[in-house]
């Protein structure tokens, strides 16, 4: 039995698969499979970090001038207008 799943594709991606014919199902299930097998090959020489590993990583952020908007340290407080 197979299980219904959605994923996101970019609409551009998507069209023109359908355009061409491509079975999006086992393109997919294809992709996946070779994906399995490289981690499993990867896992077996040690050279392999799980994805849990990868996000407990910080991401780099660098602080840029006039990011948030002019109205950012406002938002929450109430003035009195009188």
């Amino acid at each position: 039995m197979r299980n219904l799943v959605t994923i996101r594709i970019d609409p551009e991606v998507w069209r023109t698969a359908r355009e061409m014919g491509i079975n999006m199902s086992r393109t997919c299930k294809n992709a996946l499979k070779l994906e399995i097998q490289q981690i499993i090959e990867a896992k077996q020489k040690g050279n392999y970090k799980s994805p849990s590993d990868r996000k407990a990583q910080p991401p780099i952020l660098e602080p840029r001038a006039g990011f948030e908007p002019a109205t950012c340290g406002l938002r929450g407080r109430r003035y009195n207008r009188a």
